[in-house]
């Protein structure tokens, strides 16, 4: 693990080429048991002729793909890691092995004991403690929140784009990314089942859903000392610029500059994302609504910041699969869905 030190304390240094390995591995290595496994049985059990050959292959692929799946299961358990490999954090005291907290991500049961145990404690959590126990429920977020998974830490990325451009000094911009990184960390308190529910929510669960920011708020309140006013990123990304967001309906400058900045990078990766219930926006589409929205839903002086880095570097820094929000075919129809996302957010 790399470790270097800076004003802000001990750090890790990303390892973005491990964690490509580790998710290349982890997509290729069901396929391949698949594979084996096809083949185990063209060897154990020989394909029959006729009629009784079709039903070999029924079942030959009945097989493989329960042996695909409990694979799938079992690799998810790595997400968590791949994701800390990813991080890039000064902490407050010392570094924590980051397989050690992946381990501890992995169930979703012990994500919400942990969550409720900061709940309740507040700040009699120690600094280091807690800053472990959040950064575990970030990283476990890719396993409790499969249609989101990669959010936070898009998200991390492009504040930075963000607070580079409006010159934030180095200290200032690592606490800046641990609130963009821990934004949704409240949405360890909402049920997976409705995180990831497939039709359209109801009003009970949307009012479940916007409790994330006060329930994230509490859950990284043990930090609030050493993050100081770079912590009301977690409260405050859904407030909106001309006082319609919530929870509290701030208005301008009321929003701490970081929740303003987390929000205009919120509302990019949600519009340009590919999920299962929305079109992904084209990068083009998404700026243009940033601009629209610009003194309405966000800070004018942010939304410039962030329309003055290029297409290109947002596209490297996000990821290979940011390109393919960039195929004209998103759309008019993509546009009017990640409208209602930016909205209802």
């Amino acid at each position: 693990m790399s470790v270097s030190t800076r004003s802000s304390g001990p750090r890790w240094e990303a390892r973005r080429g491990v964690a490509f390995a580790l998710k290349a591995a982890i997509v290729v290595f069901p396929l391949l048991v698949g594979i084996a496994t096809t083949v185990a049985l063209s060897w154990l059990l020989p394909r029959p002729t006729g009629q009784l050959g079709t039903l070999w292959w029924v079942g030959a692929l009945a097989v493989s793909a329960l042996a695909v799946g409990a694979v799938i299961r079992l690799c998810e358990r790595f997400l968590p890691l791949v994701a800390l490999l990813r991080f890039s954090l000064a902490f407050p005291d010392h570094t924590p092995s980051r397989a050690r907290l992946a381990l501890r991500a992995g169930s979703i049961k012990r994500l919400e004991e942990r969550a409720a145990e900061l709940r309740a404690r507040g700040v009699e959590t120690d600094v280091a403690t807690a800053a472990e126990n959040v950064v575990v429920i970030a990283a476990g977020l890719t396993v409790h929140d499969r249609r989101t998974r990669g959010h936070s830490e898009r998200v991390r990325s492009l504040s930075e784009l963000i607070a580079e451009e409006l010159h934030l000094d180095a200290d200032e911009r690592d606490r800046l990314r641990w609130s963009s990184l821990l934004h949704d960390c409240g949405k360890v308190t909402v049920g997976s089942h409705i995180l990831n529910k497939a039709g359209k929510l109801d009003d009970e669960e949307w009012a479940l859903i916007r409790r994330h920011p006060e329930e994230g708020a509490r859950i990284a309140l043990p930090l609030r000392e050493w993050l100081g006013d770079w912590s009301n990123a977690i409260a405050e990304h859904h407030e909106r610029w001309d006082g319609s967001g919530y929870p509290r309906g701030l208005k301008g400058e009321e929003i701490s500059l970081a929740a303003r900045i987390v929000a205009v990078a919120d509302s990019y990766d949600a519009m340009t994302s590919l999920r299962s219930y929305q079109t992904a926006m084209t990068p083009q589409a998404a700026r243009a609504e940033l601009t629209s929205k610009a003194g309405v839903d966000y800070d004018p002086d942010v939304v410039r910041a962030f329309l003055r880095v290029s297409r290109g570097r947002v596209a490297r820094v996000l990821g290979p699969m940011s390109w393919l929000t960039m195929v004209p075919l998103a759309g008019d129809r993509g546009r009017q869905r990640g409208e209602r996302v930016c909205t209802a957010g």
